[in-house]
């Protein structure tokens, strides 16, 4: 078999990060811009009021990711009572997303490493030695409970029946175009049925990353390999970006989120076509789904309110008001 030269994986790898970095700002300022405000721009202040009348807001450099926000009260119609509110970026959150993706990724480094030694050691065979099955069925179930190596609450979202009812929306603009795909936010239309995920996930994604894994391993011979750990990376980035979408609830954040997701699955398929071609059609081809699911999170940021300001978008930052405690937290500790 004929490998191609390290130099040109380097090379790959380099402009990989920089068209991942030119496709997340374009579609977050396009693809996802809300009302023609760019989706990059974080307001450094906002004013708002208990009643509509009342609000005004007002937007100067989009430098500062500091606004604060004004909440008026006029229950006492002669003497109105201000209390403010500083939002700022939620540095805390974005260090721990980076822990627990380094702390995923070395645990099952370490874990694969060791199968190895193992292997090597007392049975004197490498991976090309192990039944296919018992493989395909190690990276199946990698595949599905890969979080249990990341610190973070990557609990799966409760999905409840869709709701026609136009009163679950927003405002009566966006009453007859969407629908309760959750319990907690409001989802576009198209919102495939519940019962779908599961299956794809189960039936399709899952199956396609375990074959493709099974050949890989096949023709590499072990499990610590860049292909594998290309996989990994990108298992673990989704489960980071699961965290923030159903268990935060960062709207804005998971837009950016599920763009690393699918840019992750591009290169972990890149990787796996090097060594074998038919793995990385076959690990390529769930990039189908998650363009579709990243098309669903980006309509979902645009019909959802944030949660620090119910008038404008969620913010691509992860955001937190001073005095409040984290949305991110570890588990393990």
């Amino acid at each position: 078999m004929n490998h191609k030269p390290k130099a040109q994986r380097v090379s790959f790898s380099n402009t990989s990060i920089v068209l991942g970095f030119m496709l997340s700002l374009l579609m977050s300022v396009t693809a996802f811009q809300p009302y023609g405000v760019p989706a990059l721009y974080i307001p450094s202040k906002v004013q708002i009021s208990s009643s509509p009348l009342l609000s005004s807001s007002r937007f100067p450099s989009p430098i500062s990711y500091h606004h604060t926000i004004s909440m008026v009260s006029n229950t006492n119609n002669n003497n109105d009572s201000n209390m403010k509110a500083v939002a700022r970026v939620d540095t805390s959150a974005i260090v721990k997303y980076f822990i627990s993706l380094t702390t995923q990724v070395s645990l099952f480094s370490i874990t694969f490493y060791t199968i190895d030694l193992l292997l090597h050691t007392y049975f004197q065979i490498n991976a090309k030695g192990l039944p296919q099955p018992i493989i395909c069925f190690l990276f199946y179930t990698i595949s599905l409970k890969s979080r249990i190596f990341n610190p973070l609450n990557n609990s799966r979202p409760k999905t409840v029946k869709p709701s026609n009812d136009p009163s679950s929306a927003t405002d009566s603009n966006t009453a007859t175009n969407v629908k309760k795909g959750f319990n907690d936010r409001i989802m576009p239309k198209w919102t495939p049925p519940g019962f779908i995920f599961p299956i794809v996930w189960l039936l399709i994604i899952s199956p396609l990353r375990a074959t493709a894994s099974t050949l890989l391993i096949q023709a590499q011979g072990h499990f610590f390999n860049v292909p594998i750990m290309s996989l990994i990376l990108h298992l673990s980035i989704g489960d980071i970006w699961n965290t923030i979408n159903n268990t935060e609830r960062r709207y804005g954040t998971s837009v950016l989120g599920v763009v690393a997701v699918w840019i992750s699955a591009l290169h972990a398929a890149y990787q796996y076509y090097q060594i074998s071609p038919l793995a990385g059609r076959l690990l390529g081809a769930t990039c189908i789904w998650l363009t579709i699911a990243a098309a669903l999170i980006g309509q979902t940021w645009r019909l959802n309110p944030s949660s620090i300001e119910s008038t404008k978008k969620d913010p691509l930052l992860p955001m937190i008001v001073e005095g409040e405690t984290s949305r991110t937290q570890f588990t393990w500790i």
